[in-house]
């Protein structure tokens, strides 16, 4: 499944797992983009351990493509989330 939109300058959910239910989904790509130059940060929420790491930011050029090719594995009630410093970053994300 593809997801698509544009992120929020604070924290716009990119995938969750069901607080009951173990890995129902996984994220298998990611790629964000914007015109203009901006931060990106993905952060990552481990309901099991109750917190919240950034997994990388970087600060972008205008029109810079980041794409994100990591497998990401969730545990129940994991939740990825990534933001941008100004609007109109676009994502698309490849969801198993």
């Amino acid at each position: 499944m593809i997801i698509q939109g544009e992120l929020g300058t604070t924290n716009t959910v990119i995938n969750s797992a069901s607080p009951s239910l173990a890995s129902d989904s996984s994220v298998l790509s990611m790629r964000f983009r914007n015109s203009s130059a901006y931060t990106l940060t993905v952060s990552r929420y481990s309901k099991k351990s109750n917190r919240t790491d950034v997994l990388y930011q970087y600060s972008l050029s205008a029109g810079d493509t980041v794409l994100d090719m990591n497998l990401y594995l969730f545990e129940p009630g994991d939740i990825l989330y990534a933001k941008s410093s100004i609007t109109g970053t676009t994502y698309l994300v490849t969801l198993n």
